[in-house]
């Protein structure tokens, strides 16, 4: 945990200096107890983004790949991160996701499953979040992610009411559509930053 500490303080420093990040609603962040934290995805920096203001530790879910590079992987497990199969049924990863909402943590999961790379809503929500937060029986904050987060560059982070899945029995096209409608609200979000703001996509 100090290390995570470290990281995040120096991640804070970066932002102040580097890149012109401003956070809104993040009282709105639940600070105990689980909780899922579904955001867009547009940069590889987002889980600093949202991350580094979040005053809890979030364990993101994220793509095996990142995790071949030894250093790299490492790095992002000391900072909360874990793999996932991409494109596949990942038991493991979905058990480390059900393991960690039971002991009361934070997972962060990018609900479209990947980079949206300036195409936005039209990469299409996956449902994996909502199923993790109704059949856990925890919320959902939703988070926008506006701008690409780079050197020098307008980002805004705004943090959501939180969600709740009411228990029942879902299809997977249940789960995705009420996932598509938490991406749209993001999104909508987003379109009207952009709108009013100076956001590079």
């Amino acid at each position: 945990m100090i290390f995570y500490r470290i990281c995040r303080g120096l991640c804070k420093i970066i932002c102040k200096l580097f890149v012109w990040l401003k956070v809104e609603n993040k009282e709105k962040m639940i600070h105990e107890g689980p909780v899922i934290v579904a955001a867009n995805h547009e940069s590889a920096f987002d889980v600093a983004m949202v991350t580094v203001w979040a005053n809890r530790k979030i364990y993101w879910m994220a793509k095996e790949s990142i995790f071949r590079f030894k250093p790299l992987g490492a790095l992002f497990r000391y900072w909360g991160g874990y793999p996932v199969k991409r494109n596949s049924h990942d038991t493991g990863a979905a058990a480390k996701t059900f393991e960690l909402l039971e002991k009361g943590e934070a997972v962060g999961i990018f609900i479209q499953g990947t980079r949206a790379r300036g195409k936005g809503r039209e990469v299409k929500a996956r449902h994996g979040a909502v199923k993790f937060a109704e059949r856990a029986d925890c919320p959902i904050i939703p988070v926008a992610v506006v701008g690409k987060a780079g050197l020098f560059r307008r980002v805004k982070v705004i943090y959501g009411d939180p969600i709740t899945i009411p228990k029942g029995e879902y299809s997977n096209d249940e789960y995705r559509e009420i996932a598509q409608k938490i991406l749209d609200g993001i999104y909508d979000i987003v379109d009207r930053e952009k709108a009013n703001g100076n956001y590079k996509s």
